[in-house]
């Protein structure tokens, strides 16, 4: 899809696919941004939010007491740090991201690319590191490929249906050659010795008889003298 972008001339979709080469590296610039952006707003809402409940609480008779009113105090502010991190640093962006995900990719990547190059000394450290400990776990690391299976390609078929933009006579259609892929010759195709064949010497009535007796579709017909095949014979005609 991405491809397909960049050939319908949008482009942010350049720097899509430079960020989609090198997945380590993307990975590394958005964790140090959000590890830098959630440090920041944790010092920063913190202090603020110690002053902004401190009063508050010190209004409270049971619990102005000086053991549990620091304690409490820290608890409140933790307690909204994370709310406010849950709320508006993890859910609310992300589910704006998965519904218009093509269209966010677009719009932050070349930030997401020009962040990545202004934090590259961080960046490659953590790239490094990252990729270091992975290979000491005997895992193989991210590639820019990602190869579909047959199931996800059916499952997105299904969704396709689901949601209209596939006819249920494509959705038929592409089914049945995945089901054609796992029919062998056999299931599809009569044993040589198991075949009715007709001869050209044959009467009509002997081959009216031999079409009441075995019901098939078609029958090879042989001429009369070798078993070389002269034709086909349909039941219909």
């Amino acid at each position: 899809r991405v491809q397909q972008l960049s050939g319908d001339g949008f482009p942010e979709s350049r720097a899509l696919l430079k960020l989609r080469k090198d997945p380590e590296r993307f990975v590394a610039t958005v964790q140090v941004l959000m590890t830098l952006s959630t440090g920041l707003a944790s010092a920063a809402t913190g202090t603020v939010s110690y002053e902004k409940l401190k009063p508050i609480l010190a209004e409270i008779p049971v619990i102005s007491d000086h053991h549990i009113f620091l304690p409490l105090t820290v608890f409140g502010v933790i307690l909204l740090q994370v709310f406010g991190m849950l709320v508006l640093g993890e859910i609310v962006p992300k589910t704006i991201a998965i519904r218009n995900n093509e269209r966010i990719a677009l719009l932050l990547s070349r930030p997401i690319l020009l962040l990545s190059e202004l934090l590259s000394l961080p960046v490659r450290v953590v790239t490094t590191t990252s990729l270091f400990v992975v290979r000491l776990l005997k895992v193989e690391p991210a590639t820019a490929s990602y190869p579909i299976t047959p199931e996800e390609l059916e499952l997105l078929l299904k969704e396709g249906g689901e949601h209209g933009i596939i006819n249920r006579t494509e959705q038929d259609l592409i089914q049945s050659v995945f089901k054609f892929t796992d029919i062998s010759v056999r299931e599809v195709m009569v044993p040589r010795v198991r075949m009715v064949t007709l001869r050209t010497s044959l009467t009509l009535h002997e081959i009216i008889e031999i079409f009441s007796e075995n019901r098939y579709s078609r029958y090879p017909v042989l001429h009369a003298e070798t078993d070389e095949v002269a034709g086909i014979l349909y039941y219909k005609d």
